[in-house]
C-alpha cells in the first residue's frame, strides 16, 4: 500500500515536470521569435529549469508557466 502511493507521487511529479518543461521551452521559442538569432541552448536551459520547477513545486508551476507562455 505504501509503494503505490509513492509510485503515484513520482508519476504525478513526472507529469508536472514534463508539462512545465514543454511550456517553458515553448515560451523560450516564442520569445526568441522576435530576436535576430535563435539559440537552441537557451530553449534547453529553459526546459530543464521548467522540469525541475515542475518536479518540486507541482501544479502551481504549471499554472505559472501557462501564464508565462500567454505573455510571451
Amino acid at each position: 500500500m505504501g509503494r503505490e502511493e509513492e509510485g503515484r507521487g513520482a508519476a504525478q511529479r513526472l507529469i508536472h515536470g514534463s508539462c512545465c518543461a514543454f511550456l517553458a521551452a515553448l515560451a523560450a521559442i516564442c520569445v526568441q521569435f522576435w530576436t535576430p538569432g535563435f539559440h537552441w541552448w537557451l530553449v534547453g536551459v529553459c526546459a530543464a529549469f521548467g522540469f525541475l520547477l515542475g518536479w518540486f513545486v507541482g501544479g502551481e508551476a504549471v499554472d505559472f508557466f501557462k501564464s508565462v507562455f500567454w505573455w510571451s
